[in-house]
């Protein structure tokens, strides 16, 4: 129940402060005034009786009523002015509590309307204008209790329409610093087994941190956490700047899993813990124009170019890379892709776009990829990834920093929920997102800080 409003104590209490001002004025009149009898007298003592001076007197001296006049002047005009300010407070606070009172009537009425909504949309936007008036009623009365319970119901409540998930724990795993003139800019967050890797781009670095045992945090590392920066030479080859970093299974080069960073001069490097980092021979890049984002599967390296608006598959052997990249797709890409800012590969192709469409593709062929039931479109989306394989488990996930949230969708495109954080510091600019299905951790990039949150159930 909202508070009801009553105007008694209000009007109360100032007719108890015009009291005291009339009180006040009342004493300091009594003390500056003088007594008529005194005036009088002392007129009678100067004068002989009976003379034109002493009839004067009689009827009062001119002098004195003169100091009299100025001396009720005196004390009227400070009590007209108090009592216009009286009366001002009075007219304000009448305005004041039939605004309070009206809005208490707008938050019923607006709030009925949410529960009669037919629609998540109309529901939706009742709400949050219930909201907007909670908000308001609080800037008149901001501790008044009732309110401050009624925005939290309000609130849970938009959270459920909207498929809202809190998270609620975040734990700083690492503040990445600056160095060299160079301010820190995180990119990109992987995460296998115990090993986390992350590439700054501001830093022209990538580094490597390892899990605790209970997978909560960090190990205190004695050696230098940096695996790999701009400048760094690996038999013979010198690193350039960094351009992105992919894991890619078994199925290639060595035989293993390893992390592989490609640098802007097309040049690749391969990490896996048994063998350490190496140079990537037989890189072919002729035919890269403007590449953004990297992504591995089984094997394959892709490399999404989006001035040449292609994605070009890389196969790694033993010794390197095979010939020629092929080009993905079995015909023109379905969508543009010169506005896409990342991708994520399970056996299907997710390719995102800077105005948050996802593009989905199957053996190069496009199929769909609804995002219905999304409450509001993504803004600014920097990075994506999905978890199980093809359509037959997991799910896709999105880093959209405009509106600070994790959006989570089917492997159809279903949106399926949204997480967001219970404080913003934590999704205040969002640069990467990486789940780990298996655990039902996320490591995720904010500002310069790598945090670890887990899936809400």
């Amino acid at each position: 129940m909202l508070p009801s409003v009553s105007l008694r104590s209000g009007l109360q209490s100032i007719v108890g402060a015009v009291k005291h001002v009339g009180k006040e004025l009342g004493r300091l009149v009594t003390h500056v005034l003088p007594d008529s009898s005194a005036i009088a007298g002392s007129a009678r003592t100067r004068a002989p009786a009976g003379t034109a001076k002493t009839r004067v007197a009689a009827r009062g001296a001119p002098g004195a009523r003169y100091d009299r006049r100025w001396l009720w002047a005196a004390w009227a005009v400070p009590l007209v002015v108090a009592l216009l300010m009286v009366l001002s407070r009075v007219q304000h606070g009448r305005a004041v509590q039939a605004e309070y009172q009206q809005l208490l009537d707008s938050i019923e009425q607006t709030k009925l309307s949410a529960e009669l909504s037919p629609t998540a949309s109309e529901q939706r936007a009742n709400i949050a204008s219930t909201l907007t008036l909670i908000e308001k009623a609080l800037a008149i009365k901001p501790q008044e209790q009732g309110l401050v319970t009624e925005r939290e119901a309000m609130q849970s409540w938009l959270d459920r329409v909207n498929r809202v998930s809190r998270l609620f724990y975040f734990s700083l795993l690492q503040e990445l610093p600056s160095g060299a003139g160079n301010v820190s800019s995180p990119q990109r967050v992987i995460a296998t087994g115990n090993d986390v890797f992350v590439l700054d781009a501001g830093t022209q670095r990538v580094y490597q941190y390892l899990l605790n045992e209970a997978g909560d945090g960090l190990q205190t590392l004695t050696d230098d956490p940096v695996l790999l920066r701009a400048g760094d030479q690996y038999e013979g080859a010198v690193v350039g700047p960094l351009l992105d970093m992919a894991w890619v299974e078994a199925g290639g080069f060595r035989g293993t899993s390893g992390l592989f960073i490609v640098d802007q001069q097309a040049q690749a490097f391969v990490y896996d813990a048994l063998m350490g980092m190496a140079h990537l021979p037989n890189l072919t890049t002729a035919l890269w124009q403007s590449p953004r984002a990297v992504s591995g599967y089984v094997g394959r390296l892709y490399l999404l170019d989006t001035q040449a608006k292609d994605l070009y598959r890389h196969v790694l052997t033993n010794t390197g890379y095979e010939g020629e990249p092929s080009t993905y797709f079995l015909s023109a890409p379905q969508a543009d892709l010169g506005t896409a800012v990342d991708l994520a590969i399970d056996g299907n192709v997710y390719i995102l776009h800077s105005d948050g469409q996802i593009s989905k593709y199957q053996e190069g062929v496009p199929v769909p990829f609804s995002q219905e039931g999304i409450d509001e479109p993504m803004r600014s989306p920097t990075s994506i990834c999905s978890t199980g394989f093809m359509d037959e488990e997991g799910y896709v996930f999105v880093a959209d920093s405009g509106n600070q949230r994790i959006v989570q969708f089917s492997k159809t495109g279903g949106f399926v929920r949204q997480l967001r954080a219970s404080d913003p510091v934590y999704m205040d600019n969002l640069k990467s997102v990486f789940v780990d299905a298996t655990t039902n951790r996320i490591f995720l990039l904010n500002r310069n800080m790598l945090y670890l949150a887990y899936l809400p159930e």
